[in-house]
């Protein structure tokens, strides 16, 4: 999952979201091509990769940057969807790993030391 967020946080997504609401053909070639090159995701991690990518909306923005997902979110999530108390543990686990990397990307993007 760490390779298929590092890989949609370094693509330069040229297509504008008007042009794939209007469905052109630039904007379908485009998707098919990133698509194509994305790193896949097992169906078993699907649900967790959904999770961060819903939850990572939740972060508060400090002085430093973006604090991480709070762990209260991350159980409100897992209540949600009926988790048993080893699948919360296991959501926990992985949203806060891809948090972890999703915010250290961002830092080093910020600060210009990200190639």
């Amino acid at each position: 999952m760490i390779a298929v967020l590092d890989y949609r946080s370094t693509q330069d997504w040229r297509v504008s979201v008007e042009d794939i609401e209007r469905g052109t053909a630039k904007a379908r070639q485009y998707a098919l091509e990133h698509i194509a090159a994305c790193p896949p995701i097992e169906p078993f991690a699907a649900f967790y990769h959904d999770a961060f990518i819903e939850l990572r909306s939740e972060r508060a923005l400090g002085v430093g940057g973006f604090g991480p997902i709070p762990i209260t979110r991350i159980h409100e999530y897992g209540r949600h969807y009926d988790l048993t108390r080893h699948e919360m543990q296991s959501l926990k686990s992985v949203v806060m790993t891809l948090d972890g990397h999703d915010r250290e990307k961002a830092a080093k993007r910020t600060s210009g030391t990200m190639k």
